[in-house]
């Protein structure tokens, strides 16, 4: 994984990504909060979710926000595209055997644009709210197991999707995708972490 991360050249040595102990990812000139990086997820997840393809301008906007606010902000579009392209893969997967359904999509992927915009907001959280889970591979990987599925079932109450099966069989083949993805992006993680220290 990391030759191919490498032979990419999507790294830029200048810029370095540094975590203080008191949360605060800091950059040049720039301070990015981790509970910001964790509230912005969660706001964009709701809207995303709520509002469907209408939202997806409000998300978008909230996703170059996060951008500007990245201290190293070409290799986190870099990274952000990585793994939202492995996710979206993996979601449209899923979506065409029929697990999941989705009524509105306005896009060319099996999957509405407004859930490409939550991967890429799940993307961004990685190196900063989730920097903690990210460093510790088998607890990223129970999280993903335990807790990636809930909120699908939560989307799926709030009527952003249907199940084709039962919740039960539903979140069992999603927990089994998302600690295979867990797995990968802890490595991903991992590339572009060492890549970004000085």
């Amino acid at each position: 994984m990391k030759a191919i991360v490498s032979t990419l050249g999507i790294f830029n040595p200048l810029n370095a990504l540094n975590t203080s102990p008191i949360g605060i990812i800091q950059g040049r000139h720039r301070r990015y909060p981790l509970w910001l990086n964790f509230l912005w997820y969660q706001a964009i997840w709701f809207i995303a979710v709520l509002g469907g393809e209408t939202a997806v301008a409000v998300v978008g906007s909230m996703l170059l926000l996060h951008i500007f606010w990245a201290p190293n902000r070409f290799s986190e579009l870099w990274f952000m595209t990585i793994v939202a392209g492995i996710g979206i893969t993996i979601d449209s997967i899923v979506t065409l055997v029929g697990i999941m359904q989705f009524a509105e999509n306005a896009g060319p992927l099996p999957i509405p644009l407004w859930l490409t915009c939550i991967w890429l907001a799940f993307a961004g959280t990685l190196r900063y709210s989730m920097n903690f889970v990210m460093a510790r591979p088998s607890l990223a990987i129970v999280l993903g197991l335990i807790f990636a599925p809930l909120t699908y079932i939560a989307g799926e109450r709030l009527g952003a999707v249907e199940f084709s099966y039962s919740v039960t069989h539903t979140a069992c083949v999603l927990g089994m995708c998302w600690a295979c993805l867990m797995v990968l992006f802890t490595e991903i993680w991992s590339c572009f972490h060492q890549a970004d220290e000085p």
